[in-house]
């Protein structure tokens, strides 16, 4: 009898170590480190596990439970990995595809060659084929540019200016243009004031609004004009 329950015992304990080992492989805390991994366009999960070897103590876990979860075709994109998340939590994310945005930033491409090798390098299309997408004649007619004028949506002067053209007028004749030191020039190319506007008028279309300028003691007056057309300040 004694025999009897010492086995059933160990027959308890053996399993329910069997069960903890698999608890802790499945949603035990797995991943070492935070960081990101990128999956291609095509990637298999041959290219998915060499992604992921970094940041797992033990590759064979995850193509174990990834065949139990019949996950076998992961979602091209980025994906945001945290410190300790299981295994369970890994192929969830993998598997719904729930990608982490990837922000560009770029700055000084005064071509598009430039720029399109900038982009190159934060995302996987390389820059042949941005330049392919930033040229569709579909793209560029709905937008008002043509193919000649192409450059002119993304280029920056080597001055430093950013420059705002529309129905593909020249850079050099830009709609408006904001300078390195900040001055805002519309009509021109060279403000020499925070605002100036060549060739054209500014219109305030509401009568309750105003031109509000400050005074040397620090008061702000707000500048109207009444229906005689003589001009009124009101302290604001």
């Amino acid at each position: 009898m004694i025999k009897k329950i010492s086995i059933g015992v160990l027959l308890i304990l053996l399993i329910g170590g069997v069960g903890f080992h698999y608890y802790q492989i499945i949603f035990g805390k797995t991943i070492s480190k935070d960081g990101v991994i990128f999956i291609q366009t095509n990637s298999n999960m041959a290219n998915l596990e060499k992604e992921l070897t970094p940041f797992l103590p033990e590759k064979n876990h995850f193509t174990w439970l990834a065949k139990k979860k019949t996950f076998i075709r992961p979602k091209a994109g980025k994906y945001l990995l945290e410190k300790d998340m299981s295994l369970n939590d890994v192929i969830n994310l993998l598997r719904s595809g729930n990608q982490t945005p990837v922000i560009l930033s770029f700055n000084n491409r005064d071509t598009l060659e430039k720029l399109a090798g900038r982009v190159a390098t934060q995302i996987e299309a390389d820059s042949t084929t941005i330049i392919k997408a930033m040229l569709d004649s579909v793209f560029l007619k709905k937008n008002g540019f043509t193919r000649a004028s192409a450059n002119y949506l993304w280029a920056r002067t080597s001055g430093g200016d950013l420059r705002f053209t529309v129905n593909g007028n020249a850079v050099g004749s830009p709609s408006m243009i904001i300078d390195p030191a900040g001055k805002v020039g519309i009509g021109t190319i060279s403000p020499a004031s925070k605002l100036e506007v060549d060739g054209g008028d500014i219109e305030v279309d509401d009568s309750a609004s105003g031109l509000i300028l400050r005074s040397p003691n620090g008061t702000r007056y707000r500048i109207q004009v009444d229906n005689s057309g003589n001009l009124t300040t009101t302290a604001v």
